[in-house]
C-alpha cells in the first residue's frame, strides 16, 4: 500500500485524500457520511490490523454512546461504494472486527519477525496456522499451537492497540482537546425554500450561543460569521481570516416533516475533517436537534466537559419544537426589522404561549417591549410594565441567560433611573456571554450618558469586531462620536454605515447633522436629500435644494423642520403615539425656543432614552445657555453613587 503523509492509496484508483477529508476514486470525490469516511481512514491507516467493533467506535465516535449496529452501517456503506472488488480488501472477522488489506493473500506484518510467528488471522471462526504447521500434527502439538495462536493475538492486541491508540490519541484527540476557538459557519438551506432561512440562520445563532457559555472556548459572533453567508470558501482560508482553530460547516434541509442536518467539525489547519453527523429528525424535533448537536459538538471539543458545563448548552430552551420556531421567526424579524419590526413581538408572545416556560421566549418578548418604550416607538409607562412582566418570569425560569440580563438593565435605567443596577446587570450579562454583542452594544450607550466616554469606546469597539456587519451597531457607533463632538470620526462611522446599508434613512439624517456641526452646508442638504428621496418625498426633496440655493442654509433648515412637523401632527391626528423628544426637535430646528421649552418639560418627564440623553446632544446646543436647560437636565440627573 502506497502511503503519503495527505493521502492513501487504496486499490483500483480508490485514494484517501486526507487533506480534504474525503474518499476520491479516479480523481473524483465519492459522496461518503462522515463516520464511514472515518472508518474506514482508520482501518486504512491500520491496513493488515485487526480492529475491534469497540476499537472502531472508541476511535470515529470518541467514546459517545451509539448503537451496535453503528460501525456495521458503516462498512455497509463502503462496500456499495468499493463494489464486489472491495470485499477482497474490507473483511469481517465474525465476533472479533474487521481488517483492510490491498493484498488480501499477504497478511504478514511488520512486527512478524518480532514474534517469529506468521500472523494469526480469525476469520469465519478458522484459524490460519503458522507455515510450519500442518493439520495432521498431534493434538500436543495443536494445543501448543493453541497456545501459540492466544499468546499471538493477544501480543498484536497489545502491539496494535498502542500503535491505534498512539496515532488516534496523540494525533487526533490531542488536536480536538487543544481547539480553544471556532467559528459557526451560517448553515446552507438546501430545502429550496427561502421561507425556511429563518430555521438554518436561527439554528446557526443558536449553536453559536450554546457554544459561547462553554468555559474556555472562543465562538465567533453571528455578524462575524454571517459575512460568508451563501459563500462557499475554503475552511482553512476561514480560518485564517478569523484566527481561529476550528470551523463548522453545516447544510439544512427539511422536506414536508423531515428535516435532515449534516454537520462537519474541521482543523481550521489542516481542513481535515475532525468529526461529521448526520441527523434525520422530524419537524416537531427541532428543539431537541438544535441540543443534540450542540452537545455532540461539545463532546468533540472537549470530552471532559463538566455536567454543569454541559447543562449550560439548553439554558433558557424549550422543548416545544412549535415553540422553538416561532421563537426563531422573533429572532429573525429582531435581527431584519425591515422586514417588519412588529412581527418579532407577535411570534416572541407565539413562543411562550406555545411553551410558559420558555425563558428565552420571554426574554425576547421583554427586550421588544423595553426596546420600543426606550426609543419613542411606544408609550413609555404601559410598555415598561409589560417588559418588567416578561423579565421577571424570564428570571424565575432562569438566571444564566445574558438576553434577559440586558433586557433588565433597561428597564432599572430607564424605567426606575437605577444606574446602580442596571449597570449590575449589564455586567452580569457580560459575564455570562463575554461575546454578546447585544449586551455591550447596550453598556456603551449608556455609559455615554454618564460621561464615561473611554469605556463606552472601548465596548462599542469591541461590538463592532463581534457585529462587523450590523447596520444599527455602526450607526449608533457614529451617534457615539456625534456626541462626543468628534465629528470627523462620526462621518466615517456613518458613512461606513451605507456601505453597509446605502438605504439607512437614519444615517443619512445623521450625517447630515454632522455636516452640519462642521460648516459643511452643501453636504448637509444632499444627505436630507436623499433622505427624502428614500422615504418618496421627492417634491420635498425639491423644494429643500431651492431654498437652500435661494434662501440659504438657515430657511433650508426651518423647511426641513417644517416639513417634520406637518408629519408628526399627522400622526398624531391618526393616533398614533409621538414621543415629547421629537417635538423638542422640530422646535429646535424651527429656531421656536418657547416651544422647544415647553415640550422639554414633557419629554423630561417621559421614560425614554431621551430623557437622559438631550444634555449631552449637540442638537440641542442653542438651547444650551438658557437657565430652563440646565435645571431639566439636573430634574432628570441620575445619581451614580447609591450611597449619595
Amino acid at each position: 500500500m502506497a502511503t503519503a503523509n495527505d493521502t492513501i492509496s487504496l486499490f483500483d484508483g480508490f485514494v484517501l485524500d486526507r487533506t480534504r477529508g474525503c474518499l476520491v476514486h479516479s480523481g473524483k470525490p465519492v459522496h461518503l457520511r462522515p463516520q464511514s469516511y472515518q472508518v474506514l481512514e482508520y482501518l486504512a491507516s491500520n491496513a493488515g490490523q485487526l480492529i475491534s467493533n469497540d476499537k472502531l467506535i472508541d476511535a470515529v465516535w470518541n467514546g459517545r454512546a451509539v448503537t451496535d449496529g453503528a460501525v456495521g452501517k458503516c462498512i455497509e456503506d463502503l462496500r456499495v461504494v468499493f463494489g464486489e472488488e472491495g470485499k477482497r480488501y474490507l473483511r469481517n472477522v465474525r465476533g472479533r472486527g474487521y481488517i483492510f488489506d490491498r493484498d488480501e493473500a499477504n497478511f504478514q506484518t511488520t512486527h512478524t519477525e518480532e514474534f517469529d510467528v506468521i500472523r494469526v488471522v480469525v476469520e469465519q471462526d478458522e484459524v490460519t496456522l503458522p507455515s510450519t504447521v500442518h493439520k495432521s500434527d498431534t493434538t500436543q502439538t495443536r494445543t501448543r499451537l493453541n497456545g501459540l495462536t492466544t499468546t499471538a493475538l493477544l501480543v498484536s492486541v497489545v502491539v496494535f492497540g498502542a500503535v491505534g491508540s498512539y496515532w488516534l490519541f496523540a494525533g487526533r484527540k490531542s488536536a480536538v482537546n487543544n481547539i480553544q476557538s471556532i467559528a459557526v459557519m451560517p448553515l446552507k438551506n438546501e430545502s429550496g425554500n427561502s421561507d425556511v432561512d429563518y430555521l438554518s440562520d436561527g439554528m446557526t445563532e443558536s449553536l453559536i450561543n450554546s457554544l459561547s457559555r462553554l468555559p474556555g472556548l472562543s465562538v465567533k459572533s453571528r455578524g462575524v460569521v454571517f459575512r460568508y453567508k451563501d459563500k462557499d470558501l475554503e475552511p482553512r482560508k476561514i480560518a485564517s481570516e478569523l484566527s481561529v482553530q476550528a470551523i463548522l460547516t453545516g447544510r439544512f434541509v427539511q422536506r414536508g416533516d423531515d428535516v435532515m442536518l449534516y454537520v462537519s467539525l474541521v482543523d481550521g489547519k489542516t481542513g481535515n475533517q475532525i468529526w461529521g453527523e448526520k441527523y434525520e429528525r422530524k419537524l416537531d424535533q427541532l428543539a431537541a436537534l438544535e441540543r443534540d448537536t450542540a452537545r455532540a459538538i461539545a463532546d468533540q471539543l472537549n470530552s471532559t466537559l463538566k455536567a454543569s458545563d454541559q447543562a449550560q448548552l439548553s439554558r433558557g430552551s424549550t422543548e416545544n419544537s412549535a415553540a422553538y420556531r416561532t421563537y426563531l421567526k422573533g429572532r429573525h424579524y429582531w435581527n431584519n426589522p425591515r422586514l417588519g419590526y412588529n412581527k418579532s413581538r407577535e411570534y416572541f408572545q407565539q413562543a411562550i404561549d406555545l411553551d410558559p416556560t420558555y425563558a428565552l421566549g420571554y426574554a425576547g418578548l421583554s427586550h421588544y417591549y423595553g426596546f420600543a418604550a426606550a426609543n419613542g416607538m411606544a408609550p413609555p409607562d404601559e410598555n415598561w410594565q409589560r417588559a418588567e412582566s416578561a423579565v421577571t418570569k424570564s428570571l424565575e425560569l432562569d438566571t444564566t441567560l445574558a438576553e434577559t440580563y440586558n433586557s433588565l438593565s433597561g428597564i432599572q435605567l430607564y424605567y426606575h433611573h437605577d444606574w446602580t443596577a442596571a449597570e449590575a446587570s449589564f455586567k452580569k450579562g457580560i459575564e455570562l456571554n463575554e461575546a454578546s454583542a447585544e449586551v455591550r452594544h447596550h453598556y456603551s450607550r449608556c455609559l455615554m450618558l454618564f460621561g464615561r466616554n473611554e469605556e463606552a469606546q472601548a465596548q462599542m469597539q469591541r461590538v463592532l469586531e463581534l457585529e462587523p456587519l450590523s447596520v444599527s451597531y455602526n450607526l449608533n457607533a457614529g451617534k457615539l462620536f456625534y456626541f462626543r463632538r468628534q465629528y470627523e470620526q462620526a462621518v466615517d462611522q456613518f458613512n461606513n454605515t451605507l456601505e453597509l446599508e446605502p438605504n439607512s434613512l437614519a444615517a443619512h439624517d445623521w450625517l447630515g447633522f454632522t455636516y452640519e456641526k462642521m460648516g459643511n452646508e452643501k453636504e448637509a442638504i444632499s444627505e436630507w436629500s436623499k433622505l427624502l428621496l428614500l422615504r418618496k418625498q421627492a417634491d420635498a426633496a425639491a423644494q429643500l435644494q431651492n431654498t437652500f440655493e435661494r434662501s440659504g442654509f438657515a430657511a433650508a433648515v426651518k423647511m426641513m423642520a417644517q416639513h417634520r412637523l406637518t408629519e408628526l401632527d399627522n400622526q398624531v391626528k391618526s393616533g398614533d403615539y409621538v414621543s415629547a423628544g421629537e417635538y423638542v426637535t422640530v422646535y429646535t430646528r424651527l429656531g421656536d425656543k418657547e416651544k422647544a421649552f415647553t415640550w422639554l418639560e414633557k419629554a423630561s418627564q417621559e421614560r425614554n432614552r431621551f430623557a437622559l440623553e438631550f444634555n449631552i446632544n449637540p442638537l440641542y446646543d442653542s438651547l444650551r445657555s438658557d437657565p430652563r436647560f440646565q435645571q431639566l437636565a439636573e430634574r432628570v440627573k441620575i445619581k451614580t453613587d447609591p450611597h449619595i
